[in-house]
């Protein structure tokens, strides 16, 4: 299943997408990538739902015969003549962010619900960041980098900004969006201030003593040292 095609992904996602009496489920991750018309390879399908609804949801699939098992992994077919895609049925995404807490910031998306350009970019940035440092993770960061320059062009395109409501629902750390910073070409940089990305910074205030000195000692001299410390001036080695 390592090779499933893209348009086997597409067509099942959209096939679930028709199935009546299933509970809601936002479409997450490299499904909502390609929905959007990302070309970027993904070979499963992550679904974010509601907790209590969990166990229901899989017991639908599987009375109707849709969930089977391929390659020890839970997954999803609704015609046979195509391979079974895999399904991670999530409870939970980066940043301890739940069904309920963004349900109502989705967007329709070829008739299926995705998480809003914003809030999947802001997710995304804090994705890159919590990845583990060895190779899978590299080549999972380099994915995540690539789907956040993909959001920023998709968002500029159609005029869209980060709304108070997703930075009310995310915030980033100083340190999360400095190493980004230094990971993306200045032209892609600039693209997260037209799209008002430095909303998503988490206040200066809120970040622990630990968090403080690891910022400063990465950032050195790339912080704007001027008399009264305010939460711009540390964030103007981010955003200068």
């Amino acid at each position: 299943m390592a090779n499933v095609k893209n348009g086997n992904v597409l067509e099942t996602i959209n096939k679930l997408a028709l199935v009546e009496d299933i509970p809601p489920f936002i479409v997450v991750g490299g499904g909502a990538m390609r929905l959007m018309g990302n070309e970027r390879h993904t070979a499963d399908i992550d679904i974010l739902i509601e907790s209590s609804e969990r166990d229901s949801f899989l017991a639908y699939l599987r009375k109707h015969k849709h969930l089977v098992r391929a390659d020890n992994r839970t997954a999803i077919q609704f015609d046979s003549s195509i391979e079974p895609v895999p399904l991670d049925v999530l409870v939970e995404l980066a940043g301890g962010l739940r069904y309920g807490d963004v349900k109502h910031l989705t967007a329709s998306c070829h008739s299926t619900t995705i998480l809003r350009p914003d809030i999947a970019l802001g997710i995304k940035i804090q994705t890159w960041y919590l990845r583990a440092d060895d190779e899978h993770g590299e080549h999972k960061s380099r994915g995540d980098l690539n789907d956040i320059n993909f959001l920023l062009d998709f968002m500029l395109e159609r005029g869209l900004k980060v709304e108070d409501d997703c930075a009310q629902k995310i915030q980033v750390s100083y340190l999360n969006m400095y190493c980004l910073r230094s990971c993306m070409v200045p032209a892609n940089f600039e693209k997260m201030k037209s799209c008002d990305v430095q909303k998503l910074l988490k206040p200066w205030a809120e970040h622990d003593p630990e968090q403080r000195e690891l910022y400063e000692a990465m950032a050195g001299t790339d912080i704007d040292r001027l008399p009264h410390l305010s939460q711009y001036d540390h964030g103007s080695a981010v955003f200068p």
